[in-house]
């Protein structure tokens, strides 16, 4: 990296590639990107205040949410402000700032859109002040003070279960002492759990393929407005699809539907692993399922339509299995081994199964090897 760091967070972004920010030695509030694809590091914009001990939460709208975490310079302090990051401008803007200091915290990104910043340390000791964030709201009003935890506690785990409520578990208090002890948060959607939709299956058939959703109450109990020319009768499940590795959210658009069945479009621009599956139903959230989104097997690569572009740039494309991934490596000299080889990047799916490259640093008239290379 640019900058030595720990404490540190990590935040896998939609587009692939990995902000990573904050540090404690030496407190810089600089950030960086690396890209996968060439093995790069890259700067991109600083936050407003040097944080280490802090946490970054992706939210389903592609920005990143950091909060709270200790600043070592000039003074030492204890930070309640949080700030977003926006991977499209690489700039960092101020997102309002919790009702206490929070490091050490969990930070869990709820099926509804919000994040429940739980626990963690205030100042010595832990507390057990919970905060809620909410992206929909202005950065002045974003911010609501929760229920306090059972217990206070820090260094603990936060995981969402498949009904959406949070595993609150372990953690220390302070002076050594760790706890044993586990919480459940419930966010309360203020619903009748018969009106919930029940998913009982969940498949996948991988990047540029369907998901599939067995269940119940898919067309929902009640309409989700009434009176006089305001029914609203939806009749349309939504599916919400969340990433367990970075928390990217999507929408997939049906295919077909049923009181017990769902089937989304195929599958585009979504990290593979395992994901979350949520139905929604006039706004009601409904239980979930961990559904695997494979990576798709590639065939063996051969390059067409090579070609020189007027500009001086290299061109080539080929054909292969909808989704799968790829990297590109040059080279002047072959002889060398494929580790000493210059990562160029990723090839860009056109269309579905069809790639293309285009390598901007040619130069006309020098030789160059290229190697598409199956990760």
């Amino acid at each position: 990296m640019n900058v030595a760091r720990d404490f540190h967070t990590a935040t896998l972004l939609p587009d692939g590639r990995v902000l990573v920010a904050g540090t404690e030695y030496p407190n810089d509030r600089t950030c960086e990107l690396y890209n996968s694809g060439t093995g790069q590091w890259t700067s991109t914009g600083s936050m407003s205040t040097g944080r280490a001990y802090h946490k970054a939460t992706l939210l389903p709208n592609g920005l990143v949410l950091v909060s709270g975490g200790v600043s070592i310079s000039p003074f030492f302090t204890y930070l309640s402000s949080a700030e977003l990051y926006n991977p499209a401008s690489g700039s960092w803007s101020d997102a309002g700032s919790m009702t206490g200091a929070h490091y050490h915290q969990s930070s869990t990104l709820l099926p509804d859109g919000r994040v429940l910043i739980a626990g963690g340390s205030s100042s010595s000791s832990a507390t057990n002040r919970t905060e809620m964030y909410d992206p929909i709201q202005p950065s002045f009003s974003s911010w609501r003070q929760g229920p306090p935890l059972t217990n206070s506690r820090s260094f603990h785990t936060a995981t969402l279960l498949p009904e959406g409520r949070v595993l609150i578990a372990g953690g220390g208090v302070g002076g050594g002492v760790s706890l044993a002890s586990v919480e459940i948060y419930d966010s309360g959607y203020g619903v009748n759990p018969a009106w919930q939709p029940q998913v009982s299956q969940a498949t996948a058939a991988g990047l540029y393929g369907s998901v599939t959703i067995s269940g119940s109450e898919f067309n929902g109990i009640s309409e989700a407005s009434g009176g006089n020319s305001q029914n609203s009768a939806t009749d349309h499940p939504v599916l919400q699809l969340r990433s367990l590795e970075n928390g990217l959210t999507t929408f997939p658009l049906a295919s077909s539907w049923s009181s017990n069945s769902f089937v989304s479009a195929p599958l585009a621009n979504f990290p593979p692993g395992n994901a979350v599956a949520t139905v929604f139903v006039n706004g009601i959230p409904g239980t979930s399922a961990v559904v695997n989104v494979a990576v798709p097997v590639p065939v063996p690569v051969i390059l067409t339509n090579v070609q020189r572009l007027t500009n001086g740039a290299f061109q080539f494309t080929f054909t292969n299995t909808p989704g799968a991934l790829f990297g590109v490596l040059a080279t002047t000299n072959p002889a060398l081994p494929l580790s000493n080889w210059t990562g160029l990047g990723i090839p860009a799916e056109v269309a579905p199964g069809q790639f293309q490259f285009t390598d901007q640093q040619a130069v006309t008239g020098t030789v160059r090897f290229y190697c598409v290379r199956i990760p």
